[in-house]
Formats: C-alpha cells, sequence, structure tokens
C-alpha cells in the first residue's frame, strides 16, 4: 500500500529483468512440446528456468501494463493536441507511478528487443505517443526513434509502421487534432533502402530466400536468435520486411493527404514523402504527383504545406516520376504567389524560407530547363522578398538568386542593365506588386520594364557587414564558395541559435580611449 516502496519494487524489477533476461527468445513451442519428454538434467533444468522466466516476466509486464490503462486511460479520450503547451501541461497530468511504468516499458524495449513479449511492449510504448502528456509522449518517442534506427532485421519497423498507421487510421487521420505531429515524426527515423523499382533484385531475392530456406531448416532457433542479436542479419529477409513498410507507409501517408488535407500531421507527411520519395515505383509516383497536385490547387492548405507540397512534387518528379509527362508552369506559378504571400502578409517569414529554399531549388536546379522568362520573374520576386527578411534569411536568399544567376546567366544577365529591356508588355509584376488576379498569374506572362533586381542593389546598403560584402558578389554574378551556400549561410548567421549579433560588433576607438582615460584616473 506503500506507494513509494511500490515505485522503488517497479524500478528495482525493471533494474533485474534487463540483467537477467537473455539475448535470445525462448521457443515457447518448444516449452510445451518437451513437457512429456525425457531430458537430460541439464536441459530440463533450463527448460524449467525458461518457463519461469516467462511467466514471472508476463506477470510483470502485466502490472505495467495496468498501472498505465489506470493511470493514461482517461487522458486518451477526446485529445485535442491543439492546444498552447501551457494549457496542456495544466490540464494534462498523471501521478509518479504510471511516469515509471512508462519509463519501465521503454527501458525493456530499448535493451531487450530480442526477447519474448517484443509485440506487447511495442502495442504499449506506440499509442503513448500521441499521450496529451508531453513528458510521456517524448519519452515513448525517444525509445521508438532509438529503435528504428538500430533495427537490423527490419521486423520492429515493419511493427511500428503498422501500429502507427493503425493508430493515425483510428484516429480519423489527425483532423481535430486527434494525433500529434510528434507521431508520424518518428517515421523519419526508419532505415530503409529496398527500392520498389528494382524488381529484378525482387525476384532474385524471392529465389535466394526459399533455396535458403531448405537449407536453414535444421538449424536451431536459438542460433537464429543470437546471430540476430550479434547484428548478423538475413539481408533477404530484410529486404522483404523493409518492402512491406515501405508499401504501408505511404499507403498512410496518402490517405492523410486525401482524407485530411486540412491535419496538423500534413507537414510532418510531406517531409516524410519526400524523405523516402526516390524508393517507390512510378504507379505510386503518378498516384502522389496527382494527390499533391490536387492540394496545391485547393486554398484549403496552409502556405507552409503548399511550399512543403510543391518541394515533394520536384523531388518525385526527379526522381521515381522522371517519366512522367508533367507540366511544372503550376507549380512555379504557386511558388511566386506564394513569395507575394509572404512579402504582404506573413510577418514570421523567416520560418518560411528554408522550406521556400528547398522548394525552389528541387524545382528550377534539377535537370529540366525553364524559360528565361519564367526564371527572371522568381529572381525579381526573391530579391524583394530579400528587402523585407533578417540578415541570415536575406544572406540565404541571396545565395539562392546567385545560384540561379549561375544556372541561368543568360536570363538573369539584362535584370542587371538598367537600361536593357527584357521583353515587351512589361507590368507590375515586375516590380513584386499585386496584380488585379495574382492568384492566376504565370510567371511565363511577366516581362520586366528594366532592370528588375534594383532591390538587390539596395541591399548593399544594408546594416550588415557581410550581407554588403555578399550582394556586392550577387551583382558580379560571381560563383559561390562550398561554404556559401543558402542553408549554411543561414545556420551560420542566424542570431536566435546561440544569441548575439553575427559577426560580433567591433568596438569603436572613442569607447576604447575612454575606457584607457578612465584608468589612468581622474587629473589633479
Amino acid at each position: 500500500e506503500d506507494k513509494t516502496i511500490r515505485k522503488l519494487a517497479l524500478l528495482s524489477l525493471v533494474a533485474i529483468f534487463r540483467d537477467i533476461l537473455p539475448e535470445y527468445r525462448i521457443n515457447e513451442s518448444q516449452l510445451s512440446a518437451d513437457k512429456g519428454v525425457k531430458l537430460k538434467k541439464e536441459v530440463r533444468k533450463l527448460r524449467v528456468f525458461e518457463r519461469s522466466l516467462l511467466q514471472t516476466y508476463q506477470r510483470f509486464l502485466t502490472i505495467l501494463h495496468q498501472n498505465v490503462k489506470s493511470g493514461l486511460g482517461s487522458l486518451q479520450r477526446n485529445i485535442d493536441h491543439r492546444e498552447d503547451r501551457v494549457s496542456a501541461r495544466s490540464k494534462y497530468k498523471c501521478d509518479t507511478e504510471t511516469l515509471i511504468s512508462i519509463r519501465g516499458f521503454c527501458t525493456l524495449l530499448a535493451n531487450k528487443s530480442h526477447f519474448n513479449f517484443r509485440e506487447n511492449l511495442l502495442a504499449n510504448v506506440v499509442p503513448c505517443m500521441n499521450s496529451p502528456v508531453e513528458q510521456v509522449r517524448k519519452q515513448c518517442c525517444s525509445c521508438i526513434s532509438t529503435m528504428l534506427q538500430e533495427d537490423i532485421t527490419g521486423d520492429v519497423t515493419l511493427e511500428v509502421v503498422v501500429l502507427v498507421s493503425n493508430l493515425v487510421k483510428s484516429a480519423g487521420h489527425g483532423l481535430n487534432g486527434t494525433v500529434h505531429p510528434d507521431v508520424c515524426k518518428v517515421l523519419l527515423y526508419c532505415d530503409l533502402k529496398s527500392d520498389l523499382k528494382d524488381v529484378r533484385k525482387i525476384e532474385e531475392m524471392k529465389k535466394e530466400r526459399e533455396e535458403r530456406k531448405k537449407k536453414r531448416k535444421t538449424r536451431d532457433d536459438i542460433i537464429k536468435s543470437l546471430e540476430e542479436a550479434e547484428g548478423i542479419a538475413d539481408k533477404y529477409r530484410k529486404h522483404g520486411k523493409n518492402i512491406e513498410a515501405l508499401k504501408e507507409l505511404f499507403v498512410m501517408y496518402l490517405r492523410v493527404v486525401k482524407r485530411a488535407p486540412s491535419s496538423e500531421l500534413l507537414p510532418v507527411v510531406l517531409k516524410g514523402i519526400a524523405r523516402y520519395v526516390h524508393l517507390i515505383n512510378l504507379d505510386i509516383a503518378q498516384a502522389l504527383v496527382a494527390v499533391l497536385t490536387d492540394l496545391i490547387r485547393s486554398d484549403t492548405v496552409t502556405l507552409k504545406a503548399g511550399l512543403q507540397s510543391v518541394h515533394t512534387v520536384a523531388m518525385t518528379l526527379r526522381g521515381p516520376g522522371i517519366e512522367l509527362n508533367v507540366d511544372e508552369s503550376e507549380y512555379v506559378a504557386y511558388l511566386y504567389r506564394g513569395m507575394l504571400r509572404l512579402i504582404t502578409s506573413m510577418p514570421d517569414r523567416d520560418e518560411y524560407v528554408p522550406i521556400l529554399i528547398r522548394a525552389i531549388e528541387a524545382v528550377f536546379l534539377g535537370r529540366k530547363l525553364f524559360q528565361h522568362n519564367r526564371v527572371a520573374a522568381v529572381v525579381t520576386r526573391l530579391s524583394i522578398l530579400a528587402t523585407f527578411c533578417s540578415p541570415h534569411a536575406i544572406l540565404a536568399l541571396v545565395s539562392l538568386v546567385r545560384q540561379l544567376m549561375t544556372r541561368y546567366a543568360g536570363a538573369c544577365r539584362p535584370l542587371l542593365d538598367g537600361e536593357c529591356d527584357v521583353g515587351e508588355g512589361g507590368n507590375s509584376l515586375s516590380l513584386g506588386l499585386p496584380p488585379p488576379d495574382d492568384d492566376n498569374i504565370d510567371p511565363v506572362l511577366v516581362q520586366a520594364d528594366t532592370g528588375a533586381l534594383w532591390p538587390l542593389a539596395q541591399l548593399r546598403f544594408h546594416y550588415h557587414p557581410f550581407v554588403r560584402t555578399f550582394v556586392e558578389g550577387a551583382l558580379k554574378m560571381s560563383l559561390l564558395m562550398p561554404n556559401e551556400r543558402p542553408f549554411k549561410l543561414f545556420d551560420a548567421y542566424n542570431p536566435y541559435l546561440e544569441g548575439g549579433f553575427k559577426p560580433a560588433i567591433p568596438k569603436t576607438l572613442n569607447a576604447i580611449s575612454g575606457k584607457k582615460r578612465n584608468r589612468k584616473g581622474p587629473k589633479k
């Protein structure tokens, strides 16, 4: 009845089981088959020990399950993860004994994943990744992500993907905040390397796997389990498990994009699609492009999700969907309109810069070359957007402009000439001003009246010293150095990561001389 003693007993049992559980999986069917058979003394003693160990371990897991169910059962209903963190912390709380039980599940799962009842442990830990209690959610997500990275057989990856897919499906695909984004973010740690496009390799592995099955019939199950624990995995079996996990993963992703485009899971799902899109085949790529194109055309998604969709489509068309005949002008037009929205109505525009850069790099810096007018319009609007951003975002955007200048020199060189006309029929889009119907404009129709990079020239007078120097290099169309890529500059000069102005503000000569006079003391 003493809660303190009960908590200490739980922690002690977790530590004991972590030390005494063997590294192999006990064959339960073999234990039941040996009951009426005469065995050697040593073998019989081992069977008795394994049987009692399994029974005691199962009883302990039942106790942990009851603690978690009583502590978190009522909190798992009617979850809304859209609430802010302060109100969620005050609203959703659990006792210390429940936290210890969750910690016990995670410890046993991380250290003894090759032993029996792994499926039961995963069935208890995976739903807790969606817990409204932040401490429980973070602990379970950290445990599962570590297991996915260290998985050598592919079994854990497949089991986790299936459990997460069922969880998302039963919770309505994350509508109304029923699923926390951390649940899908864990799947980004899957070590999937099997390619659905390589049909010949799949057939060869099936044949070799059947031949190896005949040779392994006489092998002991304990030897197989020991090989798994030591890191010796069957690559053919792992390939099959990864193929199944990849199919289940993309079924879940497409289901969320189709049925819940307004869900909080959408940005994480799109990031996951871009993470594994190079492994899918042409059929899945075609369905994916169709779904994401409909998503971009609709007005129900946020700007960040739309930019992520463009990036995902571009990565798909550069990889498995390279054979698809798709007009990419629609995606370029969305990027062009999205930059105007960043300029006019997004106060936190610096947060959108990384995904905007990824999308433009994927669209314009691939194999396909675009029309000069379209490139000139995007470069112009990028330079306008840079004037509204912080120094680290300016450097990243100007670095992207320099990359586009290098790739499309013929389109960008006239923009630097103030007396050169790019084409006839110039309009206000060249200056970044909103036209009467900017939602339906195609950047290929944009013409610049005169040199369109005046906003970039204005940055030569920026207060940041490196911005001034870097913009001078852009106006001269000089090549980028390896350490001047967009994301390296964005991180290197971001003052919000470590604090302070980068580079540090130098001390003025007057301040230094004033300090020296103060050291001498007052004059007599």
